[in-house]
């Protein structure tokens, strides 16, 4: 409704109160008053359905307004509604997008892994099933006495090969002699040491009741066993200690190394009998392992360096005395031929002066006389001034048949 309608009908209601005004008045009667009464009646009812339709539309109008004004800000808000969802769900939507990459990826790490576990279980069980195949041979041939020997001495060479010690070792095996008694034992091997002296190794492998006790379950009977390869290695020792090797070979040591081919071995021998090393000293036998044998060698190797060293030292010196004897030859004939040049000069200069007196005023006559027809002077040689150098370093040198200090 605009301004021009509201004040129509306010002027409406005026003309209206004031005819009412009138006609309380008793200004107008009867019939005229009457049609006056209607005829603005009608006026005002025409004017009223005017206006009552002008306002409608304009209602109608704002309402619509209203209505597209309410629409768009529903819009507006459903908008900022959606944008802040929208905000909100997009991290949500990005991590649940890399946890399901995450995810993909781990499965197909986990095929993979599974596959690489079957795989490796595969391998695991055929190895398990050589390694016990291997140990079931090593156990059968390590039953064996004679491959134990074996075993034991290539366990003495290989560490005497790494020690540098081989072009000192000497192998009794392969020398088979009988002694007075008629004994062909012998050590395994024994090792040269400085000062024409032989260290005598004998291998020694008392395995059988260490397998069984690591074959048994039973702690019991593993304590038996235990003990029972203790007293196996204490029976070697003293067998070795009755064959009494230092007596039957020179130049030995007064005792004999017995080699234990595993630290593990001589460790549990030990660790159940722990008298069994001073017994076996008091008997001039040694226990070593590969460890502490491997120490004995590279101690044995150091004094052949040592002893090396003395006697290339010793070679020099006489090298050295050898080498002065000649020198002090060689300046005997330089001085006798110093002296032989000094000579020589002196003849010359005797020689050049008896030519001066003698020869030269004969040859002067001659040339005077003509008797040379003036051709080839005589050309006087000239005296020798220079005589051979004295060392005065061999002054000092002492005589020949003393050595140099």
């Amino acid at each position: 409704m605009d301004i021009s309608t509201l004040t129509f009908g306010i002027a409406i209601g005026a003309v209206i109160g004031g005819l009412a005004a009138w006609l309380l008045a008793g200004r107008g009667s009867g019939a005229v008053g009457q049609s006056v009464i209607d005829s603005l009646l009608l006026a005002v009812k025409d004017e009223t359905a005017s206006t009552r339709k002008e306002a409608i539309e304009e209602l109608s109008r704002m309402n619509d307004e209203s209505r597209k004004a309410a629409l768009e800000l529903q819009k507006a808000q459903a908008e900022r509604e959606r944008e802040a969802v929208k905000n909100l769900v997009e991290p949500v939507e990005k991590h649940l997008k890399e946890v399901r990459d995450r995810v993909i990826e781990m499965d197909k790490a986990s095929k993979v892994n599974r596959t690489s576990i079957t795989e490796m279980v595969g391998n695991l069980s055929q190895r398990s099933e050589k390694l016990e195949a291997s140990t079931n041979m090593l156990n059968r041939s390590l039953s064996s006495s004679q491959i134990r020997g074996g075993w034991g001495e290539k366990q003495l060479e290989s560490l005497v090969e790494a020690a540098g010690m081989r072009k000192h070792l000497r192998n009794y095996r392969t020398q088979v002699a009988t002694d007075e008694e008629g004994d062909r034992s012998r050590p395994d091997m024994s090792i040269a040491i400085p000062g024409q002296l032989e260290m005598l190794i004998d291998s020694k492998v008392p395995l059988e009741s260490l397998m069984k006790a690591f074959q048994t379950e039973d702690p019991d009977e593993r304590d038996a066993y235990l003990d029972a390869h203790a007293d196996a290695l204490r029976t070697q020792v003293l067998d070795l200690a009755k064959k009494n090797y230092p007596d039957k070979i020179d130049n030995s040591l007064d005792f004999v190394v017995l080699f234990v081919p595993g630290d593990h071995f001589l460790d549990l021998a030990l660790s159940r009998r722990p008298e069994l090393l001073e017994e076996a000293l008091s008997k001039h036998v040694i226990l070593t392992s590969p460890s502490s044998f491997f120490a004995v060698l590279l101690a044995v190797s150091n004094t052949w360096q040592q002893q090396d060293l003395a006697e290339n030292a010793q070679a020099i010196a006489d090298e050295g005395r050898e080498l002065y004897k000649r020198l002090r030859k060689l300046l005997d004939h330089t001085s006798k031929l110093r002296k032989a040049l000094n000579t020589a000069v002196e003849s010359f200069n005797d020689m050049m002066g008896s030519f001066d007196t003698r020869v030269i005023p004969s040859a002067r006559k001659m040339e005077s006389l003509s008797s040379t027809d003036g051709k080839d002077p005589l050309g006087l040689p000239d005296p020798i001034d220079v005589v051979a150098r004295e060392s005065q370093k061999l002054i000092e040198l002492p005589d020949g048949n003393e050595e140099p200090s």
